[in-house]
């Protein structure tokens, strides 16, 4: 074979693999052989490793990984199944680091979840699997969320040595999560928790009360970053770390019921507005992995005149990075609904959210969408409720159109956006579809869902997740929807196995297991009791 086309060998080399795994006929050492075997024809030669030749080693890697997955060992009495494990987990770590060594454009992030699900499987880890995996996440460190973290310090008793990376890791980045929750109006947030400190007393909820008491003394009270604008609320720690009667919340719910159009980041948190603090080695990289920004990319300062619930930071290329502060919400489902997403390859769905604490987090500021004023809705509403032609939103896309290819532009965008948006949705049993929660970019032509929160939470009172109303189909080929929704099931069903793994770990703080939620969305979205009651509120003629 030493006159046969490297591209041959490859193809050659990845049917074999697909019939063996199709036959259930693949072993460990004849998987091991042919990616290894691929990996060193292509890396001894002069071509390099592009077009069908790196697609088809991708391929390769992934199918590795499943396999390894799809053939856990099950654990038992005896130590065999705990070895078979950490033979298992070298075996992954291996096939991932053939996509690391040759630089293939692999999605990392859904594939060291597969790795660290199945590290939280595992009984005990010898030191060849240990140091095999701790090599991986020192590689790969600059991808890892705060799911992949949290899950990796679940399991470090099953370590043989300590990853001490990730330790650090984790401390820097509480410091910014620190600060970064501070970043409001702190007679709002303070207002906020004495509200939910009434609530509790008055459903005499002894749960409620400490968990709000907790989040409210670690976020102003004992915050080691707080700057003078919260210094001052110290007044009330007294009455608030000695409250006993319902009357002294009211009272001083009544004294916090003020609010200020805008802020000083200087005085919400110094720390913020320090460039040695930002821009130093030890919390750049945090910062940089908190806010999502792309690599290279660094923070260059804080606006310091703000709005009370938004940041504002200059990137080191000059543009500017908006983010919501979002306070006395959980954001860990919208956050993790999107972890799936972005392992899903939906980038039109995609924004970020990361949590900063159990009730407060950072939301992307999506530009170029408008906001209706509650006026001019209401005006619309009802105009709309007398006579709406199903070609209405179509109208206002070719007007937004500067030219014919224009429209054509966003059409083609458009499409690809409702069918991904429809299918996320829907898997995702993300329920709460009105139209505040769907936005139009009038730029590019794309949908978005917003506010993930409520994924995997199914009520009855809710109506289907997904939307396809007349005039959400009207600017689109229903054949070209169709076929695209198809392809997106397919690529999901192709994958599945590794898409597992990021739910499992992503959703691993919910109560219910995975199924029983698959189980009842597919019941609420197609028992006719529920599909025949909608509210008014949901604007399904819309």
């Amino acid at each position: 074979m030493d006159n046969t086309p490297i591209e041959d060998i490859v193809g050659l080399n990845h049917l074999i693999l697909i019939l063996r795994r199709d036959l259930d006929a693949l072993s460990n050492e004849q998987l091991r052989f042919l990616l290894h075997d691929t990996k060193d024809r292509i890396k001894t030669t002069e071509n390099r490793i592009v077009g069908e030749n790196k697609q088809v080693l991708k391929n390769m890697v992934q199918i590795a990984i499943t396999h390894y997955d799809e053939n856990w060992p099950l654990t038992g009495d005896h130590r065999i199944p705990a070895i078979e494990q950490n033979i298992q987990l070298i075996e992954m770590t291996n096939a991932l680091g053939v996509g690391i060594d040759m630089n293939l454009d692999l999605k990392y992030s859904v594939l060291i979840d597969v790795l660290l699900y199945r590290l939280s499987c595992a009984d005990q880890l010898d030191s060849d699997a240990t140091a095999a995996i701790l090599g991986k996440i020192d590689t790969l460190i600059h991808i890892l969320d705060d799911f992949a973290i949290e899950e990796l310090k679940r399991n470090q008793c099953k370590l043989t040595s300590p990853c001490e990376l990730v330790a650090k890791l984790s401390r820097d980045t509480s410091k910014l999560k620190q600060c970064l929750q501070l970043v409001a109006d702190p007679r709002h947030v303070l207002r906020h928790y004495v509200r939910e400190l009434v609530k509790a007393l008055d459903d005499h909820d002894c749960t409620a009360l400490n968990k709000s008491f907790n989040r409210m003394k670690e976020k102003i009270f004992e915050n080691p970053y707080a700057g003078v604008d919260y210094q001052v609320l110290n007044k009330y720690k007294e009455t608030l770390y000695k409250i006993s009667e319902f009357e002294s919340l009211l009272v001083l719910l009544k004294e916090l019921n003020t609010q200020s159009e805008s802020f000083k980041l200087s005085q919400l948190c110094p720390a913020l507005t320090q460039a040695d603090f930002i821009c130093g080695s030890e919390t750049e990289d945090c910062l940089n992995r908190l806010l999502m920004l792309p690599r290279g990319i660094r923070v260059h300062r804080f606006e310091e005149q703000r709005r009370p619930a938004v940041l504002s930071a200059r990137l080191s290329d000059g543009s500017q990075r908006r983010l919501l502060v979002k306070t006395g919400e959980e954001l860990v489902v919208d956050a993790a609904a999107l972890r799936v997403i972005r392992s899903m390859g939906i980038t039109s769905q995609d924004y970020q959210v990361t949590t900063l604490g159990d009730d407060s987090g950072l939301i992307q500021y999506l530009e170029d969408h408008k906001r209706d004023t509650r006026e001019h809705s209401i005006s619309q509403y009802q105009k709309m409720c007398a006579k709406i032609p199903a070609h209405a939103f179509r109208s206002i896309m070719e007007l937004n159109s500067f030219s014919f290819q224009d429209f054509i532009n966003k059409k083609l965008n458009y499409e690809e956006s409702l069918a991904a948006m429809t299918y996320a949705t829907s898997l995702l049993g993300l329920k709460d579809r009105h139209l505040e929660n769907i936005l139009y970019d009038v730029v590019s032509g794309c949908l978005r869902s917003v506010d993930w929160n409520s994924s995997l939470q199914h009520s009855q009172s809710e109506p289907p997740p997904a939307r396809l109303t007349r005039c959400l189909l009207a600017p689109c080929r229903k054949q070209v929807l169709e076929s695209r929704l198809q392809q997106l099931t397919s690529e999901t069903r192709s994958s599945h196995r590794l898409l597992l793994a990021t739910l499992q770990i992503s959703f691993k703080w919910m109560e219910d297991e995975i199924q029983d939620k698959v189980t009842n969305l597919l019941r609420h979205c197609t028992d006719p009791q529920i599909l025949a009651i909608t509210r008014s509120a949901w604007e399904p003629w819309i």
